[in-house]
């Protein structure tokens, strides 16, 4: 007999009966005060019955939680209930200083209104895959708080926190246009936030490439990185460093829609002086792939209709190369050469350079995948000392020439396609002159 109603409930969980995880809250919070333990023997011996009655509590408990949007939702509120949809997850992240560990989301509703949601320690790997990015829900009696201003990483000053008690059900999702206005920063205006590590930009581009995923060494501990290729309708190009467990997450599905040129928002990213300008992810970023807004949308069917273009950057591959139209503006502030410090990552001069010691070498040898020096031979394949990656050993451009206006002068080394552009000679071209030279020297 035992056995005939097991069969039963098995068919109804089959039949996706149970399936709500606010269905299941009750029966683990028991039926107008029944202990779970009877709830479950009512399940085994009558299922169908059970079924019934919770369906009818959990319907009169989302009737009675009052039905609000974000913006009426207040701190320490109780009994309320709020469809939204999940605008972006972050990576989890660790709480400085403490074994906390956290993820953070936001959320937006009909109105176009934004709270964040934070899950903390063991209920991350039970609630966060419950939520999914751009799918909607009906979330109930999280609890809701003010966020301290120091630890406010963006305009949201209210936050929910979602545990393993939440009530959650999934919305039957209508394709629909996201109702939140993002701000985004201009690939040519980047240049002004470059190595400030107390600002941070959004970005909209379309990703058509990327390089090798390298493994590389940063204050004695290792670290992955792998850099994607973005581009803007203005044709300009804008390389995106993606770290850690980005990797395990979005870099996945970029590499499995390339193809498709995918778009991505870019929230909270680091602007960085590599090639002039690129991107990095930081530890409060999020990735959005293909975002259901009407820019992203307009951007990929740009991309659509532009495949030649794209055909023809990838195959020259020229993000790869310093591009001044990112670093270099008209109205960018200069700095007097006496005013400049050796713990400046970036500064701009305007100065005269002088190239009065012309008998160097004008290249050295380097590793073919992070330029680093190597006393390895030519041509040769090795294990580079730097980023720990097998590569041929090539000549790299490099030369010191002399900067000065009217408050000093600076010695300042320039390197590979700069200056073999200024030399208009390549490095192998120097390295086989240096090479005649010193064994014209040698009398052989």
């Amino acid at each position: 007999m035992v056995q005939k109603k097991t069969a039963k409930l098995e068919m109804l969980y089959s039949m996706k009966y149970f399936s709500s995880v606010s269905y299941i809250s009750f029966l683990h919070s028991g039926i107008s005060g029944y202990p779970y333990p009877l709830v479950y023997l009512l399940m085994l011996f009558h299922p169908y019955i059970t079924f019934q009655i919770i369906h009818f509590f959990a319907s009169s408990f989302f009737r009675m939680t009052n039905m609000l949007s974000i913006r009426d939702i207040a701190p320490n509120m109780k009994n309320w209930c709020c469809i939204v949809t999940v605008q972006e997850k972050q990576q989890v992240t660790d709480s400085m200083g403490t074994p906390t560990k956290k993820q953070k989301l936001i959320f937006y509703d009909s109105e176009g209104s934004r709270v964040e949601g934070i899950i903390f320690n063991a209920d991350i790997p039970k609630m966060s895959p419950v939520l999914q990015v751009y799918r909607k829900y009906r979330i109930s009696n999280a609890d809701v708080r003010s966020i301290p201003p120091k630890f406010q990483t963006s305009d949201l000053t209210v936050q929910w926190v979602i545990t393993a008690k939440t009530v959650i059900e999934e919305v039957n999702r209508e394709e629909d246009i996201m109702p939140v206005k993002f701000t985004f920063t201009e690939f040519a205006d980047l240049a002004q936030y470059m190595d400030d590590k107390s600002k941070s930009v959004d970005v909209l581009g379309v990703v058509i490439s990327s390089l090798e995923k390298k493994t590389i060494t940063k204050n004695s501990k290792q670290s992955n990185v792998q850099k994607f290729v973005l581009l803007n309708e203005q044709s300009q190009t804008v390389m995106l460093s993606l770290w850690d467990n980005f990797l395990n997450n979005e870099r996945q599905i970029l590499l499995n829609t390339i193809q498709a040129y995918p778009v991505v928002i870019g929230r909270r990213l680091k602007v960085n002086n590599y090639n002039g300008v690129s991107l990095s992810t930081w530890f409060d970023s999020a990735l959005l792939v293909d975002p259901p807004i009407q820019e992203a949308r307009e951007l990929k069917n740009w991309a659509m209709r532009n495949t030649k273009l794209i055909a023809s950057l990838i195959e020259t591959k020229s993000y790869i190369k310093y591009n001044p139209e990112l670093f270099l503006k008209a109205d960018q502030k200069t700095t007097l050469i006496c005013n400049v410090s050796l713990s400046q990552k970036t500064t701009l001069v305007k100065a005269k350079i002088s190239f009065e010691h012309i008998f160097q070498k004008y290249w050295y040898m380097s590793c073919g995948k992070c330029n680093c020096a190597t006393a390895a031979d030519y041509d040769i394949e090795f294990t580079c000392n730097s980023c720990k990656q097998k590569s041929p050993v090539v000549p790299r451009c490099r030369f010191d020439v002399d900067l000065s206006d009217d408050s000093g002068v600076i010695p300042v080394s320039v390197f590979g396609d700069l200056a073999e552009k200024l030399l208009t000679f390549t490095a192998l071209e120097a390295m086989d002159h240096f090479n005649q030279v010193i064994l014209a020297s040698c009398g052989c």
